[in-house]
């Protein structure tokens, strides 16, 4: 089984959320989603998500900043899901991917179809923390 992570990365607010330009897997590329990506050999999941979102925008967020609230898959396939919010301002854009802040309410046309409700989730885990964890089989 294939396994990856993605985080949604949220600014103190909750009013933003950093999202990816892809340049890979072709279904994904030029369309925005969260920062997170494969496992290495070895990690667990937190592992993954914090040295995937280091790689891919250059900043350092501690694995005890993430929050899981679910997963996606199937089969052949599992995404867990994180989130967390932000305390300060860091500079993304030092990482091998390009990023950009969207508005949590209002995300770009080209943003994969399934964030219109994972983004809502992952705020809602950091408001409410009602959601225990959310599971969706594809």
């Amino acid at each position: 089984m294939k396994k990856y992570t993605l985080a949604f990365i949220l600014k103190k607010e909750l009013d933003k959320v950093l999202l990816v330009k892809k340049k890979s897997p072709e279904w994904q590329k030029g369309k925005l989603n969260g920062v997170g990506g494969k496992f290495e050999e070895g990690e667990n999941e937190l592992q993954c998500i914090e040295r995937e979102v280091f790689e891919e925008t250059g900043v350092k967020i501690p694995s005890e900043k993430f929050v899981y609230f679910g997963f996606l898959g199937n089969d052949e396939w599992k995404a867990y899901l994180f989130v967390v919010q932000l305390d300060s301002d860091a500079d993304f854009t030092k990482g091998v991917e390009e990023v950009v802040w969207c508005d949590t309410k209002n995300l770009p046309e080209n943003a994969i179809t399934n964030l219109t409700w994972l983004v809502p989730m992952a705020i809602d885990k950091i408001v409410v923390n009602e959601i225990s964890e959310v599971e969706v089989r594809y």
